[in-house]
């Protein structure tokens, strides 16, 4: 077990030529999140542009909720509907560590999600960063919920 691993980006396409990879799916988010429950060193974890949809995302939240050191957490277009959106949210009324959460490019976030987070963030006192453009569907009714 790597004990000093700080960093780790699963991207699922390539810069260079801006296709899109393969990635992995949602078992392997599932496996990956299973395995964060008990890493103590990774601080940022970037698996944007994977296609694990809402179960991968559900089974990160819960990891959110026993893990104390990762701090950054990149989904961006990852597939993510409310149901995946919706218990990252509740997640974070327990996570206590989390900085920085970015989601953008999710199309199935939606207004009641935004709802979520913007409660979310009445009580957790840690995020400094939570990244939602490119959610089309959150609409005048999430977005004026965070001024709430």
């Amino acid at each position: 077990v790597n004990s000093s691993l700080q960093t780790l980006s699963l991207e699922g396409y390539s810069k260079n030529s801006n296709i899109r990879a393969a990635g992995f799916n949602a078992a392997g988010a599932n496996a990956l999140a299973t395995a964060l429950k008990v890493n103590a060193s990774l601080r940022t974890l970037n698996l944007s542009h994977n296609c694990f949809g809402d179960a991968g995302a559900t089974a990160f939240a819960a990891t959110l909720n026993v893990n104390s050191t990762l701090k950054e957490l990149n989904l961006t277009n990852t597939g993510l509907g409310s149901a995946g959106a919706n218990a990252l949210a509740a997640a974070l009324h327990v996570d206590a560590f989390i900085t920085e959460l970015t989601l953008s490019e999710n199309q199935g976030i939606g207004a009641a999600s935004a709802i979520a987070f913007a409660a979310a963030l009445h009580v957790n006192t840690s995020l400094q960063k939570l990244d939602l453009s490119g959610s089309m569907d959150i609409g005048d009714v999430g977005a004026t919920s965070f001024a709430a």
